[in-house]
């Protein structure tokens, strides 16, 4: 691959792409002084079901393994998740890095690598015209060109730092997205016949895949 645009002391921090690994902890709260169930406390009941918000990207394959019945916003951290249960006891999801970022409101968001065809970034107008694909629901974003080739790649971006990485190859490609995964696009023909590269997104930046 070749490096453009390159801060280095920001690579290593973000290409260095390993997969979110969670820790489960159940912890149990006991009733108040009056002995009421810890579920009243939180105006919940039994029935309650989690809303498609409350389940974050990152525990999604696995949240449904658990008597889930509230999330508890105000007691997590940038690498927490936190439930009540319908046993009064409570789940805490800890994570190796930050799950969550602070969106252009100044709000705390879930992450998700969910590409996203249409877009409109107010650091960035000029990438709406290059760019056709980029994970919009987190603070490092990665860009994918609508052709691909070595004087035009994959733009990574976190805060003041801007990344570009390129094939070294003779052919460009077009984006398409992936048939199976909304976390990927493909590449094909960029090594020549019979050749193609994936691109998939992570929380901490992306990895690429080449196809034979």
């Amino acid at each position: 691959m070749l490096f453009t645009k390159t801060k280095k002391r920001f690579i290593s921090a973000v290409l260095t792409i390993a997969m979110v690994v969670g820790i489960i902890m159940v912890i149990p709260v006991f009733a108040n002084e009056e002995n009421t169930p810890l579920l009243n406390n939180f105006n919940i009941t039994e029935e309650t079901e989690l809303s498609e918000e409350d389940m974050p990207e990152v525990i999604d394959d696995i949240i449904s393994d658990y008597n889930h019945i509230e999330r508890l916003y105000d007691e997590e951290e940038m690498d927490t998740v936190i439930f009540a249960n319908d046993d009064n006891t409570k789940t805490v999801y800890f994570f190796d890095e930050p799950i969550k970022y602070i969106d252009e409101d100044g709000e705390i968001q879930d992450k998700s690598s969910i590409l996203y065809d249409d877009f409109d970034i107010e650091e960035y107008p000029e990438f709406k015209e290059e760019y056709a694909y980029v994970n919009l629901d987190n603070d490092i974003r990665t860009f994918f060109p609508e052709e691909i080739s070595i004087d035009s790649g994959v733009m990574l971006t976190y805060e003041d730092y801007n990344i570009e990485l390129s094939p070294i190859a003779e052919n460009s490609a077009s984006v398409m997205p992936h048939p199976d995964d909304e976390n990927s696009v493909i590449y094909e023909q960029v090594f020549g016949d019979n050749t193609a590269i994936q691109y998939t997104t992570f929380f901490s930046g992306f990895k690429d895949d080449i196809i034979l």
